[in-house]
């Protein structure tokens, strides 16, 4: 019921969205229901996230793009695996089509932060 409402506030209004950004608990809650509960709650759970994650509610933001950080966070978590197995179940095409865009935004994230990308790079660099 929770998914429920979540993801009602979330699509309806930006001022949802700033309210489940704001807990701190949200995401990691929202993250760990993913495979665990039912169908239904892996499709709520994704339009969650797709919510939280691929739309942009900041003002100051010229190019429209999300919070890096939120996606960060969620890829710590383990989004991206969960998500790459929900997107092989039978779910419908909507669900899917989201879970191509978390993926794409937690990949892009993940790439321009990432410590280890500038090590390897580094790295590579001195051994030639």
């Amino acid at each position: 019921r929770i998914l429920g409402l979540l993801s009602t506030l979330c699509l309806s209004s930006q001022a949802g969205r700033a309210f489940v950004r704001a807990h701190p608990l949200s995401l990691p809650a929202i993250v760990r229901t993913l495979l665990l509960v039912s169908d239904l709650a892996n499709e709520l759970s994704v339009t969650i996230l797709w919510c939280l994650l691929c739309t942009s509610d900041n003002n100051n933001n010229n190019n429209n793009t999300p919070d890096p950080a939120l996606a960060h966070h969620a890829s710590h978590l383990g989004a991206s695996q969960k998500l790459l197995v929900v997107a092989q179940m039978d779910c419908p095409a909507i669900t899917k089509k989201r879970i191509n865009d978390l993926l794409k935004e937690l990949r892009r994230v993940a790439s321009s932060s990432s410590p280890g990308h500038s090590f390897r790079n580094n790295t590579s660099q001195r051994l030639l």
